[in-house]
């Protein structure tokens, strides 16, 4: 089996993990990855934790109680982003 076709499977999991998995607040790196492609064209660096919040709020796979987000987490998925852009 060549690589390509390993990569390609790789790929689909991951994207099947992604799509099927609830996520939740403390899931910071699957956060930041999910937010990284669904929004390309934004500098991680300049996001305002209104709109992080929202945006995360968005994501289809998303399922968490609001009220239960703080700074510190935000803080955490911005870093992360960051990270990911990187």
């Amino acid at each position: 089996m060549s690589s390509h076709v390993i990569d390609d499977e790789c790929d689909k999991m991951i994207l099947f993990v992604r799509n099927t998995f609830k996520m939740k607040w403390i899931d910071t790196q699957y956060i930041a990855e999910s937010l990284y492609d669904r929004h390309p064209e934004i500098n991680p660096r300049t996001i305002n934790f209104v709109n992080l919040r929202q945006w995360v709020l968005d994501l289809d796979n998303f399922q968490d109680d609001p009220n239960r987000c703080n700074e510190k987490i935000l803080e955490a998925i911005q870093q992360a982003w960051i990270d990911e852009s990187e």
